[in-house]
């Protein structure tokens, strides 16, 4: 896994969410739905990955679904990108 590749399922993945109703996804990956939302804070816009509303991954990006330089979990968003 590289970064390049992590970036890449990052933004695919914020850009089905823009563009999803409500601005918000949900994948099921083995068994288990994951629920793909944005959050926009005061500190900024992030894409948050729950399972049963505990957060595993996030990731800081732009208004436009770029990555903004910070997230967790490469491995989910990785297995999360279709």
């Amino acid at each position: 896994m590289n970064r390049s590749e992590v970036v890449e399922a990052i933004e695919s993945i914020a850009s089905k969410a823009y563009t999803s109703k409500g601005r918000a996804l949900s994948i099921e990956y083995n068994d288990e739905v994951y629920s793909i939302y944005i959050v926009e804070e005061d500190r900024g816009t992030f894409l948050e990955v729950s399972i049963d509303q505990l957060v595993v991954a996030y990731a800081a990006i732009d208004s436009k679904g770029f990555f903004a330089g910070s997230a967790s979990n490469p491995e989910i968003w990785l297995r999360l990108r279709q």
